[in-house]
C-alpha cells in the first residue's frame, strides 16, 4: 500500500503554534480584558487619600503606593494597562488627592495631567520674599532656604507665571 509521508519537523512546529492571526487576535482579546477590567475596577469613589509622587519616581513606586493607599485594585494589572496605555512614563510629580477604589482611567488622567492639589495662598501687597517664603514652606513641605532658593533665582517670575516685574 501506500505509505504517509511524514512531515517535516518544520510543519510540526507551525502547526502546533498559534497562527499570526490568531496571535493578533489573542493580544487584541487582552487588551479589550484589561480595559473591560480598567473600566470595572473601582466603584464609587471612596474618600480621597493624599498621595506625594515624588520627582523622579518610578511607575513600580506609583503603582505600589496606589495600591497600599487602595486607591486602585489589582496594582499588577494596573501597571499593564498603563504601559498599553503609554502612560507609565508621562506621571507628573506632585501632590495629589485620589478617592479610594478610583478608576483606573480616572487615575492615569490625573497623574498624567498633573492635576495636582491646591492651596490658596494669600499674599498682603508689600510683602517681600524673606516674609512669605516660611507660609509657602509651611504649605508645601519644603525647606524654607529652598523655597527662598527657588522663587528668588533669576527668571523665577515668569518660570511660575507669576504676573509683574518680579518677584
Amino acid at each position: 500500500g501506500m505509505t504517509r509521508p511524514r512531515s517535516s519537523p518544520r510543519v510540526r512546529a507551525a502547526t502546533s503554534s498559534l497562527s499570526l492571526p490568531a496571535r493578533v487576535g489573542l493580544f487584541l482579546a487582552t487588551v479589550l480584558a484589561l480595559i473591560a477590567l480598567a473600566t470595572a475596577c473601582g466603584g464609587p469613589p471612596g474618600e480621597p487619600v493624599e498621595i506625594v509622587v515624588p520627582s523622579g519616581a518610578s511607575f513600580a513606586d506609583v503603582t505600589d503606593t496606589l495600591g497600599a493607599r487602595e486607591i486602585i485594585r489589582a496594582p499588577g494589572l494596573f501597571a499593564i494597562y498603563a504601559r498599553v496605555r503609554r502612560d507609565d512614563r508621562r506621571i507628573k510629580a506632585g501632590r495629589y488627592a485620589l478617592p479610594t477604589g478610583s478608576k483606573w482611567g480616572d487615575v492615569l488622567e490625573i497623574l498624567t495631567v498633573g492635576r495636582v492639589e491646591t492651596v490658596p495662598l494669600t499674599i498682603p501687597e508689600g510683602f517681600r520674599l524673606p516674609q512669605f517664603a516660611p507660609r509657602i514652606a509651611a504649605l508645601t513641605g519644603v525647606p524654607e532656604d529652598e523655597v527662598l532658593a527657588a522663587l528668588g533665582a533669576e527668571g523665577a517670575d515668569s518660570a511660575y507665571s507669576v504676573p509683574g516685574p518680579g518677584l
